[in-house]
């Protein structure tokens, strides 16, 4: 009897600490389940931000007449403004393409040369060009640097010089 009073205390003893075990791993699986919602609605609300000033962002450069155009380092198509793409003749796919192989309004202009020297030197290129149309603008060709100033590639932008000769004319 004294076997079946050891096997009963340890069956119990078993008992228990099998309970002990599923109640901690009770814990354990919720504070995990907590600490996942909370990060997720911590990721949920920063995607949401981030969705919020691209839209801000894209707003904001479609609203402004300017032509913006970026690339990276080996002059491929990242991004760009449609107004810039009216003048480069460019579309949704080629992003991603080299600015090389598009004609632009600027025949006059050796815009990839100025792209390769801005990246070597890392100064920008500011100056006036004329578009086929005789139209002109401001050409600005900056190197693109991240937060951590590495840089990434190149800003082109265009704009157009008579628009904001009238808008000083017009405050004038």
């Amino acid at each position: 009897m004294s076997d079946s009073r050891q096997e009963t205390s340890a069956d119990r003893s078993l008992e228990k600490r099998i309970e002990e075990l599923q109640k901690r791993a009770s814990k354990d699986e919720l504070s995990g389940l907590l600490n996942r919602s909370t990060a997720e609605q911590y990721i949920t609300a920063r995607l949401d931000e981030l969705t919020m000033m691209t839209n801000d962002l894209s707003n904001f450069l479609s609203s402004t007449m300017i032509g913006i155009l970026f690339v990276d380092s080996n002059l491929n198509i990242r991004k760009f403004t449609e107004y810039v793409g009216r003048e480069f003749q460019l579309m949704d796919h080629d992003i991603g393409r080299g600015i090389q192989i598009f004609a632009h309004s600027f025949p006059d202009e050796e815009i990839e040369k100025d792209c390769h020297t801005v990246l070597k030197d890392l100064t920008t290129i500011d100056r006036e060009v004329t578009a086929t149309n005789g139209r002109p603008y401001t050409l600005r060709i900056a190197p693109y640097r991240t937060t951590e100033n590495n840089i990434r590639g190149l800003v082109i932008t265009i704009i157009d010089s008579l628009g904001v000769d009238r808008e000083t004319d017009g405050k004038g």
